[in-house]
């Protein structure tokens, strides 16, 4: 295949709408995972107002942190309102996956929310670190404005 052409960005609220979306799935989806190791202080990301009055951070690099005995896993939430197979990470987003994967003791995962904004047809993919040696080759980069990359789906 030839270059891809990302999807149009949709206006500001739509975007924001959807990452908010996806975020709050997203806490669903971790509270399940993570049952023993879940709180509401998981949730880093600056969306978490929109439920807890405590603000929070757009420099970690990631939207959530849960803390196991095994490790710390980073999660970053990719949210789109259709059925796509791309996302963008930012600069500070692929030097924190980066990071993370020479050691033992994190985790960076993305979760990918599809038809963010329906419930009936949402879909939450947990894929590996797009920046680990040994998953590196899932990703295709697609653009350079940002680290934009699409994977096929297992």
């Amino acid at each position: 295949r030839g270059p891809s052409k990302p999807a149009p960005k949709p206006p500001e609220t739509v975007r924001v709408a959807v990452g908010l979306a996806g975020e709050l799935l997203a806490f669903r989806y971790l509270e399940a995972k993570h049952r023993r190791h879940f709180s509401e202080r998981c949730w880093v990301s600056e969306n978490r107002t929109s439920l807890f009055p405590e603000p929070g951070d757009i420099s970690k690099g990631y939207d959530f942190c849960v803390n196991t005995s095994e490790r710390e896993w980073l999660y970053e939430v990719k949210a789109t309102p259709y059925e796509g197979f791309e996302f963008e990470l930012t600069d500070n987003e692929y030097r924190v996956a980066a990071a993370a994967s020479g050691q033992r003791s994190r985790a960076y995962r993305v979760l990918f929310v599809q038809h963010a904004l329906d419930p009936t047809r949402c879909r939450i993919l947990e894929l590996p670190n797009p920046a680990a040696m040994d998953t590196r080759s899932r990703f295709r980069i697609v653009g350079r404005s940002s680290l934009r990359l699409r994977f096929e789906p297992s």
